[in-house]
């Protein structure tokens, strides 16, 4: 190799030096860290031929750098992981850390260099489905290496529990990998959800101009989004590598931003998938709630009223959807150009349908079912955060100040303190407040309470304009009486009617303008005296409850419904939801859907293991919609590394069954052959000989394997090899196999393998010679004639 005396490349080579002596001392994800490792190397050596590139690298600096600290956290990766600190890293971290840094890395790199040498970016590959298959290698190693400790060191002790609680976690992430891919181009250990990737931005998409404030794990830069003009708001996290609780926070965050598109919510622009790791939303001009109550200059009272309203609008958003904030406070309250108020930073959010124990927030602003270790705690931990925002709203002052976060955990817990209420206040805000912020969750209101309450104009600060203030609710409070209205005249209609027609108006209704959430109770109980309906049309009203609080009952209803009884665009439409958050709901759904046609779509979006078989078994047997079909040979494809060999036997039949058996890849084949399951070796049989049927080459294992299994008297390995023999090279294999075993071999079956076989020209010779040799006068004269008759065929030949 003509290597470069000058410039950058010995350096990048004593860096990979260093390296390979780290790999070498590394105890678990080895397979992952070689495969790295290996693009490295090739890098090194492509641009080692190209000294148009190592010019480059001598003359930009910066390139250079950016480079150097990629490989260098890959160093800090392979340092966890190395025989002093391997087991401290892998019992604390989720199984799927070093994968997602690793990848994160690499991908970082793919992009770096990419700017000045197009084939040296190619020498990353991030999404490679390699990284998958050593992972799934890497974690099979842990396992055993835990299992082994346990066995000799089963004491209950905690170091013991942990271990056991990683094991667990170890088939969890295989299970999450499963349930998650419906794309097979996305990139198994991306920090952003796969769901979520629409939102995938890249660092030359920012460009940020001045950095607006910090903090310990993040700084805020103002800038814009290069594909818009827009301004944006660019939350860098410091984090070079996301791991462990900065990925979960980050996820979450992510999450929530993307599926709560409300006006009152701060808006989301999307996230980078590698350090440093974005999260961009819309520009709030205006600042924080914090920072105006804090300025020396004077507040409108009427737009702090305002304000009051907004966030509990938004916060009445967030629950109908489930989610809970967590960490609600004033500095989480931002303004736009026009001082209305958006709430943001969902990095401590979480689904309501989640079991919620863990204390997270700020304990300023956190309910004491929050500051309690264990607590368990609802939705309502909001609705005491909002009472303390109040409390900001009202006073301009920090609550609790001067006592520190541990004086004021004991002090909520033990003596139930609250920021003191000045005498003066409005009495109905401070009575709000003082609801907000009940010790008791079930005494404080809702935020649909909230919100009609502060609609009436008589909650508001000292000093505020109630006609301007309600001016700005009525537009809000007019648009939910005119949907009202409108639904609620359909629903005195349908009192004293059970015209169909008229049912199916009122549907459309709800399907172009949602349900109030005041009239869910009044328009389901119209549903369910809808007896008289075509099911078809009820379902199709029924559907539309999945997104209230009906959503139990409804789900139930549709599996109860008749075979092929739903319309497929509502039951596609329920698919949609999953996952709801509720494991019933979903079995519900995909049971629902495997009913009407529409198991393809629930076997994308399903994220159960056992959805995803049912579903992958019923377009096996049923077909799949051509607008589909891709994406369920990617789900596929994705589930043939499953460690379930129930679900690799599913995944096979699926594709055979839509014709899709050439996604089948080599290595799939190979890995399915070493199976010491017996179904998986049948079902790879089969769909291995689709593939030859099909004109498609297998790897000569495949050939060997099924050959090897000839004699057991499997008749489906028997059925594959007669397939097979359509391909020349197994025909012939399969003539020698049996040419020294006739006597094993069934008379019928070799019939069939000659008839199989002569239709390879080259063959006949081989296929009477072997002929010949067998005696007719001891076969069935049915056989006796098949045998005289081909035979009679090969010597006319």
């Amino acid at each position: 190799m003509n290597r470069q005396p000058e410039g950058v490349i010995p350096q990048f080579e004593q860096l990979l030096e260093e390296l390979e002596k780290l790999l070498m001392q590394t105890v678990v994800h080895k397979k992952k860290f070689e495969f790295a490792f290996s693009q490295f190397r090739k890098f090194i050596e492509e641009y080692s031929q190209d000294p148009s590139s190592n010019t480059y690298l001598n003359e930009h600096e910066d390139i250079k750098l950016q480079i150097n600290n990629a490989i260098m956290n890959f160093r800090d990766v392979l340092l966890q992981y190395d025989k002093h600190r391997w087991t401290l890293s892998t019992v604390d971290n989720p199984s799927n850390t070093a994968g997602t840094a690793l990848c994160s890395i690499v991908s970082k790199l793919q992009q770096i260099v990419s700017t000045f040498t197009e084939a040296g970016s190619k020498c990353f590959d991030p999404e490679s489905p390699q990284w998958l298959q050593y992972h799934i290698l890497d974690l099979k190693y842990i396992q055993s290496s835990f299992k082994n400790y346990l066995e000799l060191n089963n004491d209950n002790s905690e170091n013991c529990l942990r271990i056991e609680k990683r094991l667990e976690s170890i088939d969890n992430f295989i299970n999450q990998y499963e349930k998650e891919s419906a794309a097979i181009q996305f990139r198994v250990f991306s920090p952003i959800p796969l769901n979520y990737q629409s939102w995938r931005l890249n660092h030359k998409d920012l460009n940020k101009v001045k950095e607006i404030g910090h903090g310990v794990s993040s700084v805020v830069y103002y800038g814009y989004d290069n594909r818009t003009k827009n301004e944006v708001a660019i939350k860098e996290l410091k984090y070079p590598i996301l791991s462990g609780p900065s990925l979960n926070q980050f996820q979450r965050e992510l999450t929530v931003l993307a599926t709560a598109r409300h006006p009152r919510v701060l808006g989301f622009v999307g996230a980078t998938e590698t350090a440093p790791y974005c999260i961009v939303t819309e520009w709030m001009g205006g600042g924080t709630l914090y920072n105006i109550l804090h300025s020396p200059k004077p507040t409108n009272p009427t737009m702090l009223s305002i304000c009051m309203y907004d966030i509990a609008r938004g916060m009445q958003f967030l629950h109908s959807r489930h989610i809970v904030h967590r960490d609600l406070k004033s500095l989480n309250v931002l303004f736009d150009n026009k001082g209305l108020a958006h709430i943001g930073d969902f990095g401590f959010s979480r689904r309501e349908d989640d079991k919620m124990t863990q204390s997270i927030g700020t304990p300023h602003w956190m309910a004491p079912e929050l500051l309690a270790t264990g607590s368990f705690y609802t939705n309502k931990v909001d609705v005491y955060a909002y009472g303390i925002v109040l409390w900001e709203i009202l006073t301009k002052q920090y609550p609790y100040n001067l006592m520190d976060p541990q004086q004021i955990v004991a002090q909520v817990l033990a003596n139930d303190l609250r920021p003191e209420i000045p005498e003066n206040s409005p009495p109905r805000l401070a009575s709000l407040i003082k609801k907000c912020w009940d010790r008791n969750p079930d005494a404080r209101p809702s935020f649909d309470r909230i919100v009609s309450e502060l609609q009436q104009g008589n909650t508001l600060l000292e000093g505020a304009d109630r006609k301007v203030f309600l001016e700005y609710t009525a537009q809000f409070v007019t648009q939910i009486s005119d949907q009202s209205y409108h639904i609620e005249s359909q629903l005195e209609e349908q009192t004293t009617t059970n015209d169909e027609n008229k049912f199916i108006d009122f549907v459309i209704t709800l399907e172009k303008e949602g349900i109030p959430p005041n009239l869910v109770d009044r328009c389901w109980q119209k549903f369910l005296s809808s007896n008289s309906m075509r099911d078809e049309v009820r379902a199709r009203c029924a559907v539309l409850f999945l997104k209230t609080s009906m959503k139990n009952q409804v789900s139930l209803f549709l599996r109860k419904l008749p075979r092929k009884s739903i319309p497929i665009e509502s039951i596609t439409w329920a698919v949609e939801l999953i996952p709801t958050g509720s494991e019933d709901i979903d079995t519900n759904i995909v049971v629902t859907a495997c009913k009407n046609g529409c198991a393809d779509a629930s076997s994308v979006y399903a994220v159960n293991p056992n959805h995803i078989k049912l579903s992958l078994e019923c377009v096996a047997q049923n077909g799949v919609r051509e607008n589909l079909k891709a994406a369920v040979a990617d789900r596929c494809v994705q589930c043939l590394g499953s460690s379930d060999p129930s679900m690799v036997c599913t995944a096979l039949r699926c594709l055979v069954g839509i014709g899709e058996m050439r996604r089948i890849t080599p290595s799939a084949i190979k890995a399915c052959l070493s199976s010491s399951d017996e179904s998986v070796q049948n079902c790879i049989f089969v769909a291995g000989s689709a593939l030859v049927r099909e004109g498609i080459s297998v790897p000569n294992e495949f050939i060997d394997s099924l050959l090897k299994e000839f004699f057991s008297k499997r008749q489906i390995v028997i059925t594959c090899v007669i397939i097979s023999c359509k391909d020349t090279g197994i025909a012939s294999k399969t003539l020698d196999l049996i040419k020294n075993n006739l006597q094993s071999v069934e008379i019928s079956v070799l019939l069939r393998i000659f008839f199989s076989s002569a239709q390879h020209i080259k063959l006949r010779p081989k296929i009477r010679e072997i002929m010949e040799s067998m005696n007719p006068e001891t076969m069935e004269n049915d056989m006796k004639q098949r045998y005289e008759d081909l035979l009679q065929r090969l010597k006319s030949d």
